[in-house]
């Protein structure tokens, strides 16, 4: 029961679209998050859907089928893969290991009561014995599928089993009863649009009217076939379309119409070379000899020889091809019996040996695997050992050169914080003139320390992956313009003028706290290297589907090997800015982390003595 109602909508969905639709349908499917038994039913189904259009895709989905049924015990969904498999298997002539795998497929269906299984097994080895020419057989197997069909009411399956026994009755002469089913077989598929299987019954329509001489209606009928077959392109039934053509072509010999004859043989061929249909191929060609016969054309008729002769050496080598996996099946399986059977006397005389002998082996086995699985726990051992190695080495490293950085970069403005401090309390005697210049120094000194402990802070924190990401949707625009009035004392200090260039509000998805960082660095590093009285240029834009921001100072730039180090954090890095300013080196560290790590680029572009372009980029809202 877990099945019915996939099952039931796999084929009844067939009611409310065409066929090429319903194939894409299933495609599409396919793509989404399905359960495993669900995957496996629409793989099943696209490869039923498929078979008479693709046979080497249908065999490739209904393989897939199998294997995920197998490997998650999926019994039942896998027995609906293996009957289409079968029907595949008797497409390639494997008519012996087709019906093998239709009658395993069956004893799992009648296992679980699967009415519905059991009854597409009986339509598929109806069709098998078909072709195997057992009349009798493909008449009972075919109609217990229609009493099931009828019963649970499914009339997609039942315009598949009309089309099937309109096909054997056609092929064992009972031309009434088949074209009965043909048309019943047309009413039903037309009313779900199953233009593959309508395609098939007219085809059968065709035949069957050349079989009773009723030349108009075959060509009617068979026109029909190639009329559906231009319609549905990739997914027309070319095998019904070639054998269309090739019926046009008898017809049009029978009726005395030559004129008409060659160019519905060339089709015939062309689709059977393309598709690889060698038994249609075969008739082609037979055809041809007798039509080129007729018209007296004798130099195209010793190449039509020829290339009867070809075929039919191509043909038989494929046959025997055929054969001999049939044989080759057979003969290891009764080897695997033989084998069996002697194995198993061997094991009643020897027993005690054998006992012993496999004991000894799994004792020796047991002693290998855990030798093995000693050695790989060494293995991994060691490689956690390695890891944490190279990542202590790693931290060493950091805190070497954290503590280089505030060694040099953090306790120096501080002691000179300490020195003028104490000259003021002190010295009781400085000017005023010379006690302005010292707290203009002072206020100097504790803003660079206070930037060099946000840096330090921040790239500690992210070095030690104490840094929280919190994304939020950003106007560029207003957050930079707190970012400029936030630093406007370092620029009013150097004089330097700082312009915002914005069109339109454009908003990014990102942490505020991190971009606010990645600003600030910048446009104090452009200050840091700007002479007084220049201006700092930031242009904001959309570029695409990226917000673009550019940071633009004519200030001293960078040569080529400042360049190439800028994001190396080295033990000393002593980089004064135009005013004397110092810094620890982390800021463009800094700003690279933060920029990747909020979905964004960075790229920085420096002529030494006319300036320095930063450019960044981040998805826009």
């Amino acid at each position: 029961m877990r099945l019915t109602g996939l099952i039931l909508v796999l084929f009844f969905s067939v009611s409310t679209s065409a066929q090429t639709s319903y194939i894409e349908e299933l495609k599409d499917k396919l793509s989404d998050n399905q359960t495993d038994s669900a995957t496996v039913m629409i793989k099943t189904t696209l490869a039923r859907e498929l078979v008479y259009i693709d046979n080497s895709e249908a065999y490739r989905l209904v393989q897939q089928a199998i294997s995920l049924a197998n490997e998650k015990d999926l019994e039942l969904e896998g027995a609906y893969a293996l009957r289409i498999l079968g029907v595949i298997m008797r497409e390639y002539g494997f008519y012996i290991k087709g019906s093998e795998v239709l009658l395993d497929a069956k004893a799992i269906f009648e296992e679980y009561h699967d009415e519905l299984g059991v009854a597409n097994c009986y339509l598929s080895l109806g069709n098998l014995y078909n072709y195997l020419g057992n009349q009798d057989l493909a008449l009972s197997n075919e109609k217990k599928a229609i009493e099931i069909f009828e019963r649970l009411n499914i009339p997609e399956r039942l315009g598949v089993v009309y089309n099937n026994i309109a096909r054997t009755y056609y092929v064992f002469e009972g031309y009434d009863s088949a074209s009965y089913f043909c048309k019943k077989s047309i009413e039903v598929n037309e009313s779900n649009s199953n233009y593959p299987l309508i395609q098939s019954s007219y085809r059968n329509m065709g035949l069957i009217f050349t079989k009773t001489e009723n030349y108009d209606s075959a060509i009617a009928a068979f026109n029909k076939v190639l009329e559906y077959h231009e319609k549905q392109g990739q997914y027309s039934n070319k095998w019904a379309a070639a054998e269309a053509y090739l019926g046009l072509a008898k017809v049009y010999m029978l009726s005395n119409k030559e004129n008409l004859v060659h160019d519905n043989l060339l089709n015939a061929k062309d689709i059977c070379v393309e598709q690889g249909y060698l038994d249609v191929l075969k008739e082609v060609i037979q055809i041809t000899f007798k039509y080129n016969q007729a018209i007296g054309d004798y130099d195209q008729l010793d190449r039509v020889w020829t290339s009867y002769q070809n075929l039919t050496d191509s043909l038989l080598l494929i046959e025997r091809d055929n054969k001999k996996y049939v044989v080759d099946w057979y003969e290891e399986r009764i080897q695997k019996d033989t084998e069996i059977a002697e194995f198993a006397d061997k094991l009643g005389k020897q027993k005690a040996q054998i006992v012993i002998l496999l004991i000894t082996m799994v004792f020796v086995l047991v002693m290998l695997l855990l030798f093995i699985n000693n050695v790989q726990k060494v293995r991994r051992i060691n490689n956690v050992l390695k890891t944490q190695k190279k990542e202590l080495e790693k931290l060493n490293q950091t805190k070497t050169k954290l503590f280089s950085i505030v060694a040099h970069d953090f306790i120096s403005p501080l002691s000179n914080v300490y020195s003028f401090s104490r000259l003021l309390v002190e010295d009781h005697k400085i000017n005023p003139e010379d006690q302005k210049i010292i707290v203009q120094e002072l206020n100097q000194s504790v803003e660079n320390t206070i930037g060099l402990t946000k840096n330090l802070l921040t790239w500690a924190r992210g070095q030690m992956d104490g840094e929280i990401f919190n994304p939020l949707n950003v106007e560029i625009g207003q957050l930079m313009k707190y970012v400029v009035q936030s630093i406007s004392s370092q620029a009013k200090s150097k004089s330097i003028d700082i312009k915002v260039d914005q069109i339109e509000p454009l908003m990014v998805y990102g942490d505020p706290a991190h971009l606010e960082v990645i600003f600030r660095n910048i446009i104090s590093n452009a200050l840091k290297f700007s002479h007084p009285e220049q201006s700092i240029d930031i242009d904001i834009k959309k570029e695409g589907d990226r917000v673009v921001i550019k940071f633009e100072d004519h200030g001293v730039g960078m040569s080529d090997e400042v360049m190439n180090s800028l994001y190396e954090l080295k033990e000393y890095h002593d980089s004064r800015g135009t005013s004397g300013e110092k810094g620890t080196g982390l800021g463009l560290i800094i700003c690279k982390e933060f920029v990747e790590r909020n979905f964004g680029n960075m790229n920085i572009s420096s002529i030494q003595g006319k300036g320095t372009v930063f450019t960044l980029s981040f998805p826009v809202v």
